[in-house]
């Protein structure tokens, strides 16, 4: 049930404390916290991902698609921005 799952996220994030460098594992505590409706949790993952890995084109899309929910438009455009150069930059 929901408790199971709230534990499943807890213990999600308490790895992802302890190893902020594993992008995958960081990604998936964070798409669990949005499922969860957990944004401010969500969005301070993915900006520590953001500034520790800048080149991860899903964070900066999943934090432009957050910030866009939460009608902070600037910020979406910045990160969407971001991930659209990375994405050129790997075709390059």
């Amino acid at each position: 049930g929901q408790g199971k799952r709230d534990q499943a996220v807890d213990l999600l994030q308490s790895y992802v404390q302890k190893h902020p460098l594993n992008e995958n594992v960081t990604l998936g505590c964070a798409a669990l916290l949005l499922e969860d409706q957990q944004k401010d949790k969500a969005i301070d993952l993915l900006e520590m991902l953001k500034s520790q890995a800048p080149e991860n084109v899903t964070a900066l899309s999943l934090l432009a698609g957050v910030y866009a929910d939460g009608e902070r438009f600037d910020d979406a455009h910045e990160m969407r921005d971001m991930a659209d150069s990375e994405n050129h930059n790997q075709f390059l």
